[in-house]
């Protein structure tokens, strides 16, 4: 039986997913679950372990939260805009820019760890 949560956790994780680009077997690749466990879970043909949920959260960007709930915690990201709001606009521009080199390397990294 489909329950309405698992629909609903199901199309979360499509949706993170396909935001990334993977397919259900690069993002198996990456936690070990099967594709057809994946594509399963994704239509709620299956209910999903916490454990699943938390590998596949770190695999996908996005918190546990909002593939159980859809809620996504924004307070850290505030708490960072308003930090780089009270900066000048030079350094504002410069952090962001360090930090947009530092999730490219943890891509990378992502991507060199699933394939070894």
């Amino acid at each position: 039986m489909n329950s309405e949560f698992n629909i609903s956790v199901g199309k979360r994780i499509r949706e993170a997913r396909k935001n990334l680009g993977y397919s259900a077997e690069k993002l198996g690749g990456f936690t070990g679950l099967s594709e057809k466990f994946i594509y399963k879970v994704e239509n709620g043909k299956m209910g999903i372990s916490a454990e699943n949920i938390y590998e596949l959260s770190k695999c996908l960007g996005v918190s546990t939260d909002y593939l159980v709930a859809g809620e996504r915690n924004l307070e850290k990201y505030e708490s960072i805009t308003r930090l780089l709001n009270d900066l000048s606009a030079p350094k504002s521009k410069h952090i962001m820019d360090i930090m947009l080199n530092i999730i490219e390397l943890a891509k990378i990294e992502d991507k060199e760890y699933a394939i070894i």
